[in-house]
């Protein structure tokens, strides 16, 4: 995607209370939420994940993480960023190339 870097937020803010999940995309939030998982936020890239900041009185963040290389390389500097400020943050991601 190019141009503006910001979130959807699928959840309202009245759900976010101690911590919040984020993701790539509105369809991967949409599946996430389906899954039972809330509260979500969507990316609108991979850069808007690598600059997410560290939200005032969320404690922890789970990082929802396509696991391609832009992928992982941005969770892991939204996740560098939120430890530093001593904020307990996941990276979850699907595996890919697994054989039966």
């Amino acid at each position: 995607m190019l141009g503006k870097v910001g979130v959807i937020r699928l959840s309202p803010d009245e759900e976010v209370t101690q911590g919040i999940g984020i993701c790539e995309g509105i369809e991967d939030g949409l599946a996430i939420l389906l899954s039972g998982w809330a509260p979500i936020w969507c990316a609108t890239s991979a850069g808007a994940i690598a600059k997410f900041p560290v939200l005032s009185g969320i404690e922890a963040l789970t990082i929802f993480a396509d696991p391609d290389a832009n992928g992982m390389k941005a969770a892991g500097e939204c996740a560098e960023r939120w430890r530093a400020a001593d904020r307990e943050c996941l990276v979850s991601a699907p595996c890919l190339g697994s054989t039966p």
